[in-house]
């Protein structure tokens, strides 16, 4: 092996030992890799003027988890795989599995949305009614 192999070797050896280190602290410190929102669809609603619905996907991966937010409008939302636990308004936390429904009134305070599993991903589907141009996804402010 030459010179230049054995410095390559050491830099991947020094890189994946970082990034293993990254990871343990992470669980060791209970930091949680954040959900991905993606919005399928949004859509005026004709028959309520000033209304759109709007329907995301959240994918959270193992272990993960959103921060506290407020969203602007009605909320229903689907379990399509896996268990997500949510706590609203300070209430106790509820675990949801696949193929649950839940519900969240305008402007209430989603302080826990979580994967239930550490090992596994889960996936909700939202409808939300809102205000037309309104973000439906607002940061809670403690």
């Amino acid at each position: 092996m030459n010179r230049r192999d054995l410095v390559s070797h050491a830099l991947t050896g020094l890189l994946l030992a970082s990034a293993a280190e990254t990871q343990a602290h992470e669980e060791a410190s209970g930091a949680a890799r954040p959900g991905k929102a993606t919005e399928v669809l949004k859509h005026a609603l004709k028959d309520a003027a000033g209304k759109e619905a709007t329907l995301v996907t959240v994918d959270y991966p193992a272990g993960g988890a959103s921060m506290p937010h407020r969203h602007s409008g009605t909320v229903f939302g689907y379990v399509l795989e896996g268990a997500v636990v949510m706590g609203l308004d300070g209430g106790p936390e509820k675990t949801y599995r696949k193929g649950e429904a839940f519900f969240e009134e305008p402007g209430q305070l989603h302080g826990v949305s979580r994967n239930a599993s550490k090992s596994r991903p889960a996936r909700i589907l939202a409808f939300i009614i809102g205000d037309q141009g309104a973000p439906v996804t607002v940061p809670a402010k403690e």
